[in-house]
């Protein structure tokens, strides 16, 4: 067949084998114009072999994806020579398999994107080509399953007769470190099995892709970790993040090996050889306008079914109330579902401070997050349900309950008989939190800068192994950026209501007297961060500042209560409503003509030569964090 003819059967075939195509990954696999691709997958779609959504997602531009009609597979898999159970089990074309991408649409595109941006770039180079690619297709039996559990893609390259099989694990920024940690022990405890499945040229090289230079470390170390206890992976694992390949590309030298400097060209690190994969090959013999077609759509398309179940049944399967989810609220809501798990009981007022949204549209959104079941509404104050949570995660790639217990969220499951009373424990600390952090967002606004970030408690908890071997740790209630043009200002905030002993400041002072003095904040921000102290009065704010004097004297804090940052106020947190613990006088915590927390270090320590700060040790000769 000519190659026109063959266009629209290649295409489908990439569907097929990646849901959720884009029209600019087809592009990059088929190796044509964006705009062909483009009319390859809507002649697809008029054919009845294809159907577009437009899930939501933050970090996504809103474009339609395409996927196989359920309709579809019959005539799909006879073209194929094979059962609608056989083809289900070689490619991932099932509803719950479309679904749970759809949940999940910010990993499948990114592993879309990767192979074809991998197809582009070895099929510049003239060598090698992309033959194959495809996401897991979960519905084949666990026995007989060629890829690790927890990868999210298969890919070969072909050179000549020689092939080079590729795993892909996409890591998630949203994934808590432990997840990662155990993804290397599942792919230990099952590269055996796998490993007889591929037969004596053993597993495929696995491509982690990881979010930033942090995630890679904590990657690097359990991976390390492995090959000190003499158990190390029977595979070549490259590590690189989303970064570089966006920049650079993958078919490029962004790949390194765990504990090596440098990197490489990915085809020269891959095992290349001779043994077909066992993957069963997904390729169409005849042109599409030779065979009998799928049945034409007659019912609503998924886009108009989910916007009529969103809020109609609970008892559907998670996978598909999850999907349903995803398409129904769209990237405000799921931005929204987002900051709500993660900042419990915060009000509409304070959401539409911290999103800068006009609060009518926040509260016309949050109704229908409610009506859907994400979030829900305690005295005017919302928090995450477990399907939100669950959306979260697997948005995170991460399952639930790993997700529940690591991820840094609060939810509510309505399940449970005192689901309330658990999730809004300590509800007058929460609320208060909330308040600082909603009236420095609009201070911040107010003078031209911007709060960037907002990490909650679990998200700013940081532990470490200190100079002498013992186990360090602070926790403050939260923690944020600010962002003035191109600075940036880091903090810690502690909110206290005056209800410690004095004897309860003392291990939480000496563990940050530990995190300043060892520049451990260095793991987690560009610059040293200001420790505040936000009380709920004038009586609390004196109590802490009188036991930092007693038991912490030489460390650099700043204290202020709420009365004097609180929208009656027209100083505001970023004005001069901060003190020390040793005067009264009132400072601005945070400076744009210096560095404040570096000014009172260099106070305390010429008061107190012992305590003064030295340079941190290289973070390789120190202990992995423990889990």
């Amino acid at each position: 067949m000519t190659r026109d003819d063959a266009q629209p059967a290649r295409a489908l075939e990439w569907v097929a084998r990646l849901p959720l195509l884009g029209d600019p990954e087809l592009a990059g696999l088929l190796g044509v114009a964006p705009e062909d691709a483009r009319r390859l997958l809507h002649g697809l779609t008029k054919l009845g072999w294809t159907e577009s959504v437009e899930p939501g997602s933050p970090e996504l531009e809103p474009r339609r994806l395409w996927l196989v009609r359920i309709e579809a597979l019959p005539a799909l898999a006879a073209m194929l020579g094979l059962s609608p159970s056989a083809l289900v089990q070689a490619a991932p074309v099932r509803r719950r398999d479309g679904f749970e991408r759809i949940a999940r649409v910010g990993l499948a595109v990114g592993v879309n994107r990767f192979f074809a941006d991998l197809a582009a770039d070895v099929r510049r180079s003239g060598a090698t080509r992309l033959v194959e690619a495809r996401s897991v297709p979960t519905a084949m039996p666990r026995r007989e399953r060629w890829w690790l559990p927890g990868t999210d893609g298969y890919a070969c390259l072909s050179a000549g007769t020689l092939r080079a099989p590729i795993l892909l694990a996409w890591d998630r920024a949203g994934a808590p470190d432990i997840h990662r940690r155990r993804r290397v022990a599942i792919w230990l405890a099952a590269s055996n099995g796998v490993a007889a499945v591929w037969g004596e040229e053993g597993l495929p090289t696995l491509l982690v892709v990881c979010p930033s230079d942090r995630q890679v470390k904590v990657w690097e170390r359990a991976l390390l970790a492995c090959e000190q206890a003499s158990i190390g992976l029977p595979l070549e694992v490259l590590l690189t993040t989303r970064d570089r390949l966006r920049v650079d590309g993958p078919g490029t030298s962004v790949w390194r090996a765990p504990g090596r400097d440098g990197t490489d060209l990915l085809v020269e690190r891959v095992g290349w050889g001779t043994v077909p994969p066992p993957v069963m090959p997904i390729r169409l013999p005849r042109p599409l306008a030779e065979t009998l077609g799928p049945p034409r759509r007659s019912g609503p398309s998924i886009r108009e079914w989910a916007a009529v179940q969103a809020t109609a049944r609970a008892d559907a399967p998670a996978w598909q109330r999850l999907a349903v989810l995803a398409l129904a609220t769209g990237p405000a809501g799921q931005r929204l579902i987002e900051w709500v798990g993660r900042h419990p009981l915060v009000s509409a007022a304070e959401l539409a401070s911290l999103v800068n949204e006009p609060l009518a549209l926040l509260i016309r959104r949050l109704e229908w997050l409610v009506r859907c079941g994400a979030i829900s509404e305690h005295d005017d104050r919302f928090v995450l349900t477990d399907l939100g949570m669950r959306l979260l995660a697997a948005q995170a790639g991460v399952p639930p309950p790993t997700f529940a217990r690591h991820g840094g969220v609060t939810f509510m499951d309505l399940r449970l008989p005192d689901a309330s009373q658990r999730t809004t424990r300590h509800r007058e600390h929460t609320i208060g939190v909330n308040r600082f952090f909603a009236q420095l967002a609009r201070d911040a606004r107010r003078i031209g800068w911007r709060l960037a970030e907002w990490r909650n408690e679990a998200e700013s908890t940081h532990r470490w192994i200190d100079r002498d071997g013992r186990t360090a740790w602070i926790r403050p209630d939260s923690s944020g950026v600010l962002q003035r043009g191109g600075g940036r200002f880091c903090f810690l905030l502690e909110y206290d209501r005056g209800t410690l002993d004095a004897g309860d400041y003392r291990p939480k002072f000496e563990g940050y007297r530990r995190y300043f003095a060892e520049r451990e904040w260095e793991d987690d921000y560009p610059k040293e961060p200001v420790l505040l102290f936000a009380c709920s009065d004038a009586n609390a704010e004196t109590r802490v500042a009188r036991a930092a004097r007693a038991g912490a004297p030489t460390l650099a804090l700043l204290i202020t209560d709420e009365q004097r940052y609180l929208p009656d106020n027209a100083v505001g947190a970023l004005g001069a409503t901060w003190r020390d613990q040793h005067h009264t006088r009132r400072l601005h915590a945070f400076s744009a003509r210096g560095n404040v927390m570096a000014s009172m270090h260099e106070r305390y320590e010429a008061r107190d030569p012992h305590g003064s700060r030295r340079p941190r040790p290289p973070r390789e000769v120190m202990k992995a964090d423990p889990t």
